[in-house]
């Protein structure tokens, strides 16, 4: 079968907008799947909580210089640490449960402290987490306070 010379050309002419096509309905289908997707662009965080959340230190910095206090607690929500509901919890902490270093050493060098709540101090929850290198920095540059933490102490009692 042979291809005329104006076929030829209508479909090297409509291959290219065929193929544009399917890329974008692709990048499209994705977008209704995946929409907060790193691909899409980073998301916008307006809160030191969304800024630990999406490891994006350079906002938890700014905040931090535009008045954020280091101390001051946060709310934030996570399907398996906060069990879907929100919650106080210190930036610190936050830092450690997302296993973010850089955020955590830019607030412990922005002046945050760790001080034993119950359930809430991140030298207690980078143990739990297994992070020992986290936990480390916490213990060297924090000064955390002495003894077990709290969960530890109640075993402890019993």
């Amino acid at each position: 079968m042979t291809v005329s010379r104006p076929q030829m050309i209508g479909v090297l002419l409509l291959a290219p907008a065929v193929l544009a096509a399917g890329v974008v309905l692709g990048l499209e289908g994705w977008r209704l799947v995946r929409p907060r997707s790193p691909l899409f662009g980073v998301p916008e965080t307006f809160t030191l909580a969304d800024a630990v959340a999406h490891h994006d230190v350079a906002r938890a910095y700014a905040l931090v210089r535009e008045g954020q206090r280091p101390d001051d607690l946060i709310v934030v929500s996570h399907p398996t640490l906060t069990d879907g509901r929100q919650r106080f919890v210190s930036p610190l902490w936050w830092a450690v449960a997302m296993r973010d270093e850089h955020t955590m050493l830019m607030l412990l060098g922005a002046g945050a402290t760790i001080q034993h709540v119950e359930g809430r101090d991140a030298d207690c929850l980078a143990d739990a987490l297994g992070a020992a290198a986290m936990q480390a920095l916490l213990r060297q540059h924090a000064a955390p306070p002495q003894g077990p933490c709290p969960a530890q102490a109640a075993v402890a009692r019993q």
